[in-house]
């Protein structure tokens, strides 16, 4: 629409429809009232992710609860309307959000939905240093920019897509000089560094850094650690045990009373009484979590597992080949080097679970990312120094074998064999696994990111003695992003002597060690001296930007399909968009206020919200057309029938006497041949 364009095209506060649409509204109180029930349906649906079609069954079931919501805007096409508009106010929000900030940058990623058309998300990353956090902190606001189908899958087709997307947005001319960062996939496409995304992007905005996702890298570099161990023998006997009950809802049932006799039977330090039953996949999103998860979850039920198996083992009604399977895995499983490997692993990952999940945090800044990554170091190292027994998994497996070898009422096989496998190996997985982190998570912007820090990491400033600290990091710094900086009128020669007076007023005025160092820089970017840091703190709130993880990106994926469904495979992109935006960004249900939306929308154009309901056209008929008012003669005696034709055609009396008729007919037209 005319309005759209315009609207979305400018930067300027004052004319942007949002302010515009406080203009007097020329409804009346009952009708804006009714106006607003049915622009809350449409955000119901929206953000329910329903069909637009739903719109008139829902005005129909609110009036059969006594609610006015009048005659007109009821059908699918309103609802589609509605949510146009309620989407124009949310996007006009977080361009003019975009427009405050000095710098931001942005997070792509690509899937393809059940359409088999390929979707590139994107997000943007900027700092919100006068709104505070519910705890006092500065907010690092990651939110949803928008959706594109690219035309090609190559890096020149990504970047026409992220160009498109800019000119989506209405910040075509300002984004080039604003963005700082941009975080991806490792994908050649994107990363490559003659013909990637990034060096396509790199040729317009020379500054610009593209990080490699974190929680991408953490993943990749377990796998590289643990690959040719005996972790690949353990994860298919994952896999296995998982299959053996998915689509089996009674296997599932005889699993749950194994399990709930096991209870009564065992004591709740053998087999806990809380927790699920089925074996859960250990894949997904959250790789190394959903590994830690199911490994935790064969610990506890492992007992039930093998009691299950072998009773579908003696059943007579399985099939001799599926009895013979079962026999192998029961065989492989009760090996006690399986059940102590899994409790092994389980201790292994779990500082790099608890670090998958930091980096995949909405609102992952670096100082979050860098301190989880060195805590998770740390707890590895102190792993290693401690005895295989006094591993905390491994010592409750240990604790739960009886004197017989039995675990959970199951004998385990060679146990003495199995311990000692996997006590003379497991230091070399922990070693492996501290080694691959490494090689993985470094990066070539490795002394950018140690400047970063130095900067950010307010905890650090109250042990420094050197007059000149931080100035090296902070001339890296402006040397790098000095074109950013110069566009926002920054005057670099200042940064330095701000940067001094601003660390002596922290560590003089606030507490650096218990504080955290959001909280630091909140109180620092809205004290009473801001105003003389203008120059240092525009540098940290660039710092501030530099993308981590792509980890929002994975849920909103995750959305994409729920709304983007079978059912629903033909959504058009900005249909996809907006839906997608009202999904993931809008604010609740009960927060949300359609005010501005039913301005926007009363405004665009003339509205008939008080018009009656339009009565349905008679079916028309021809009066000089005989075929519609009466019947041939044929059709008339086709309609007539009766049961004894029935009952002699079954018979076969109708086809004998319309064979005869036939071969009578045929004699008299051979005769008239013969005269003729």
């Amino acid at each position: 629409m005319r309005l759209h364009k315009k609207s979305l095209g400018t930067v300027a506060i004052s004319s942007t429809p949002i302010v515009q649409s406080f203009a007097s509204c020329s409804m009346d109180k009952a009708t804006l009232e009714r106006t607003k029930k049915k622009f809350d349906i449409a955000y119901f649906i929206a953000k329910e992710g329903l069909a637009f079609t739903k719109m008139k069954a829902l005005c129909d079931l609110q009036e059969r609860h006594g609610v006015d919501v009048g005659t007109t805007y009821r059908n699918d096409h309103a609802c589609s309307n509605f949510v146009e508009f309620i989407v124009l106010e949310e996007k006009e929000k977080l361009v003019q959000a975009l427009s405050r900030s000095r710098f931001y940058s942005f997070q792509v990623d690509s899937s393809t939905d059940v359409a088999n058309v390929e979707e590139e998300l994107f997000l943007v990353m900027y700092l919100e240093s006068s709104t505070a956090t519910a705890d006092g902190k500065v907010q690092v606001v990651n939110k949803f920019f928008c959706v594109q189908q690219p035309t090609l899958s190559t890096a020149e087709g990504l970047y026409q897509c992220f160009e498109k997307a800019m000119k989506y947005m209405g910040i075509e001319d300002s984004w080039k000089a604003k963005t700082i960062g941009v975080g991806c996939d490792g994908t050649s496409v994107n990363l490559g560094k003659k013909n990637g995304l990034a060096a396509l992007l790199k040729r317009e905005i020379p500054w610009v850094i593209c990080f490699w996702c974190l929680a991408h890298r953490l993943e990749l570099s377990i796998k590289d650690a643990l690959s040719g161990t005996f972790f690949g023998f353990i994860d298919e006997f994952l896999l296995q045990v998982y299959y053996v009950y998915e689509r089996s809802p009674k296997k599932c049932r005889e699993l749950e009373e194994i399990v709930s006799e096991l209870k009564w039977c065992l004591d709740s330090t053998e087999m806990p009484i809380e927790g699920g039953t089925r074996p859960l996949r250990a894949s997904g999103t959250r790789f190394i979590t959903h590994k830690v998860a199911a490994l935790n979850r064969i610990i506890d039920r492992f007992g039930a597992y093998i009691s299950h198996l072998l009773s579908l083992i003696e059943n007579p009604k399985v099939k001799s080949t599926d009895k013979a399977k079962l026999c192998g895995y029961v065989k492989k499983w009760k090996n006690f080097k399986v059940l102590l490997g899994c409790a092994c692993f389980a201790d292994l990952l779990k500082p790099a679970s608890i670090l998958c999940k930091v980096l995949q945090e909405d609102e992952l800044c670096i100082v979050r990312a860098i301190e989880q990554i060195m805590k998770t170091k740390k707890n590895i190292d102190k792993l290693k120094g401690i005895e295989f027994e006094s591993l905390p998994t491994v010592r409750k497996v240990l604790a739960r074998i009886t004197e017989d070898r039995k675990y959970q009422g199951v004998k385990v096989l060679q146990y003495e064999a199995g311990k000692e496998y996997v006590k003379s190996n497991w230091v070399g997985w922990a070693g492996g696994i501290e080694a691959c982190l490494k090689d993985r998570l470094q990066t070539e912007h490795i002394d950018l990111l140690s400047n970063a820090i130095t900067i950010l990491a307010t905890n650090g400033w109250q042990r420094q003695e050197d007059a000149r600290f931080g100035c090296p990091a902070i001339d890296n710094l402006c040397e790098h992003f000095r074109a950013p900086l110069e566009n926002a009128q920054i005057d670099l020669s200042l940064i330095e002597e701000e940067w001094d007076d601003m660390v002596e007023y922290a560590t003089s005025y606030l507490n650096l060690v218990q504080d955290d160092y959001k909280a630091v820089w909140w109180k620092l970017f809205n004290c009473a001296d801001a105003k003389k840091w203008n120059n240092v703190l525009a540098l940290v709130e660039l710092l501030f930007c530099l993308p981590m993880a792509n980890g929002r990106l994975e849920r909103i994926f995750s959305s994409l399909k729920f709304i983007k469904s079978n059912r629903r495979n033909c959504l058009k992109e900005e249909t996809l968009d907006r839906l997608l935006r009202i999904n993931v960004e809008a604010p609740v249900f009960s927060q949300w206020n359609p005010e501005t939306a039913i301005r926007l929308w009363s405004n665009d154009k003339v509205r008939r919200v008080t018009q009656k309901e339009r009565r349905r056209p008679r079916c028309r008929t021809d009066p000089h057309s005989s075929a519609s008012t009466t019947m041939s003669g044929e059709e008339s005696e086709a309609e007539v029938f009766s049961l004894d034709e029935w009952l002699q055609w079954v018979s076969g009396d109708v086809v004998e006497e319309n064979v005869s008729e036939a071969e009578a007919d045929l004699q008299d037209s051979e005769s008239d041949v013969v005269c003729l």
